[in-house]
């Protein structure tokens, strides 16, 4: 009986059952092309089932080719229905056709239905635009072509057309202009969409997506502005982006085009900076700069925006003639010239209570005006002068002839009275004044001497990754500081107390100078190697690292193993300077510099890089004996050992740089 009743259930399951389903198509007469629509189908059945409708299509665009039925899609006690719409957009102007094939889960067809509507032309249709990719001006064109006549508009925001800022040059046809300028580096988007002629807009815009990479241009400065006058110029190099790498500066005068100067170059934040030494022989000549330099994505630039040009100045301004000193009322005396010659800035006014004024006498100065009242005399007090003119350039011309005049202003009991107490340091104090402008008009030379054998001497790379010509820039600008202060004392009535008083603290700055500043520099020995990286100091850095942190052993372990991968492909060359510097009070000292360039030798940039540095004790005992040239650093421990912090490392890689205040082994210190 069992074995029946199976038998029976298998026949049950083959029979047939009889039903009757039809589907209905739902579709608009007219479909307007390039925009969706909404289509939808019904199908009507009398009994439950599983099945699929198979929808087919002609110059339609639609992503639903097929739609499951199951017995719960279906609404109703009998007949049942069940409904579905979805989106389509018309391909061409031409007829369209939709059909659907409904049919059972054994695959039978159960019912079909086909109906068809027209695709009018609607919006227009952009086929191409440009441009694309990376341009290298700064500035391009915006070219499009539409299928059809069309007005076309854009803006660097998506929006709707009528909401769009600007409309295309040339527009109104099938081609489509706008010209762009002042593009700045970077990438540029713009949103384009057109209208055609009845009325018609672009419901999605089209977008013009490309990178501007600028050639980079450099401005120039000069510490003294054109026209420059004989000595030491500093040279300033603003690029108009990040560099690459070093920038190339250049320069030559119009007397000799082919015979270029190199001016070595230091880098100070977004500036570098180098010198350049002007003498008597290039008197009246015209400088030109040339500049090279690339930025990250490698586009080379040669354009100097500024400062190309400068011109050199180094002949003296006339001497002033026909100076006359003449006493005047209230005991002023009034001073007058003739000058005939090149423009001049102002004229320099020396001044002595004796005969045999010198340029140390210097007292005031008066602007392009040929005639000077001396308000701050003493009464009955011969005063000798004498002056001088100072041009454009800062050239300084010879002293005129000497005259004098005596004050009469008057005085009561041969003492000077309260209300005429002098304004300027008596004659008997200005010659300590003079004496210690001697000094730093002395040390200026020498400064001047160090500065030129620093700029044309040997060792050029070591002076400059040791700041030596800034050392030697710092004290010569503080020396002219001094040389105003000296000045300023000559104007202003001092007792010899308060004078004494102020000589000796230009005296402590001129002694801190002389131990400071760098005279000679001599270089001992010299090494290049490549550090091995053994994996005791990368476990020690990477436990430093982990040190404090709640990260687990297994954590750690698998940083130790991504670490390892990438360390596969680090290396570090290290250069070892041993070298000697005297400064300029004749103090020596031995020092080492430690460079080490780190680099990642595969495509790949990594990011957040934290450089460990274990400095050997043999090489230096604790952080205190460093001098840290890189900044970004931190003292992990006195031992010492350093670390440095990264935004990112790849082929082209990063400097360490520190001094050790010692002469230290260049093979040790490569290790």
């Amino acid at each position: 009986m069992k074995n029946k009743l199976i038998a029976l259930l298998v026949m049950l399951l083959i029979v047939p059952i009889a039903y009757s389903a039809s589907i209905e198509l739902s579709v608009p007469s007219t479909i307007m092309q390039g925009e969706s629509e909404t289509v939808s189908f019904i199908i009507r059945t009398d009994s439950l089932f599983n099945g699929v409708v198979y929808l087919n299509y002609n110059n339609i665009d639609s992503s639903v080719n097929s739609v499951a039925v199951t017995n719960t899609s279906f609404n109703g006690a009998g007949p049942y229905t069940y409904g579905f719409d979805w989106n389509v957009k018309g391909i061409t102007p031409n007829q369209y056709i939709i059909s659907a094939d409904l049919r059972n889960a054994a695959g039978a067809t159960l019912a079909t239905n086909q109906t068809q509507g027209l695709v009018e032309s609607s919006a227009p249709l952009i086929l191409s635009k440009s441009p694309s990719g990376t341009i290298t001006s700064s500035s391009a064109t915006l070219y499009v072509v539409t299928n059809e006549d069309a007005t076309c508009k854009y803006d660097s925001v998506n929006t709707d057309y009528d909401s769009m800022a600007k409309t295309f040059e040339l527009t109104g046809e099938t081609a489509h202009t706008q010209n762009l300028i002042d593009l700045e580096d970077g990438t540029h988007n713009y949103y384009v969409r057109c209208r055609d002629s009845n009325g018609y807009k672009m419901g999605e815009s089209a977008v013009i997506s490309f990178i501007a990479d600028l050639p980079p241009y450099a401005e120039i400065s000069l510490s003294d502005p054109s026209p420059v006058k004989a000595g030491t110029i500093e040279v300033t190099l603003l690029p108009s982006e990040e560099l690459e790498e070093s920038p190339v500066l250049e320069y030559s005068f119009e007397s000799s085009p082919g015979s270029k100067r190199l001016v070595s170059l230091t880098r100070y934040d977004d500036l570098w900076k180098g010198y350049i030494i002007i003498t008597d022989a290039d008197d009246n000549k015209v400088g030109t700069f040339y500049f090279s330099g690339k930025n990250k994505y490698g586009s080379v630039g040669d354009i100097i925006k500024e400062g190309k040009t400068f011109i050199v100045d180094t002949t003296k301004p006339p001497v002033p003639v026909n100076l006359e000193a003449i006493s005047k009322e209230n005991g002023k005396i009034e001073l007058n010239w003739y000058y005939e010659g090149e423009e001049i800035d102002y004229f320099k006014i020396y001044r002595s209570t004796s005969s045999g004024v010198d340029y140390l006498d210097y007292y005031s100065e008066t602007g392009n005006t040929t005639r000077f009242t001396d308000s701050s005399t003493e009464g009955k007090v011969t005063y000798y002068y004498k002056i001088n003119a100072v041009d454009i350039a800062g050239n300084i011309g010879s002293l005129s002839e000497e005259v004098y005049a005596t004050s009469n202003k008057e005085s009561s009991n041969g003492e000077i009275k309260n209300e005429e107490t002098p304004k300027v340091l008596p004659p008997n104090l200005v010659i300590k004044v003079n004496d210690e402008i001697k000094k730093v008009e002395k040390l200026l030379i020498d400064i001047e001497a160090i500065s030129a054998n620093f700029e044309n001497g040997e060792n050029q790379g070591l002076i400059s990754d040791l700041g030596l010509m800034e050392k030697v820039k710092t004290a010569k600008t503080t020396l002219e500081n001094l040389n105003i202060q000296l000045a300023d004392l000559k104007l202003n009535y001092k007792t010899e107390s308060e004078l004494d008083s102020e000589l000796n603290k230009i005296d402590l700055e001129i002694k801190k100078i002389q131990q400071t500043t760098p005279k000679e520099i001599t270089l001992i020995e010299k090494s290049d190697s490549i550090q091995s990286l053994g994996q005791e100091n990368i476990d020690l850095a990477i436990d430093k690292l982990f040190m404090n942190s709640d990260f687990s052993l297994i954590d750690k372990n698998n940083y130790k193993k991504q670490n390892k991968v990438i360390q596969d492909n680090i290396e570090v060359l290290i250069t070892v300077y041993s070298f000697d510097i005297e400064f300029i009070d004749g103090q020596k000292e031995e020092k080492t510099l430690i460079i080490k360039s780190v680099s990642y030798k595969s495509s790949e940039i990594i990011k957040d890089v934290i450089l460990f540095e274990i400095i050997p004790k043999d090489t230096a005992e604790t952080s205190a004996e460093i001098d840290f040239l890189t900044k970004n650093y931190e003292v992990v421990e006195e031992d010492p050992i350093v670390k440095f912090g990264f935004s990112e490392v790849d082929f082209s890689g990063v400097e360490i740089k520190y001094i050790i205040n010692k002469r230290v082994s260049v093979s040790n210190a490569g290790k």
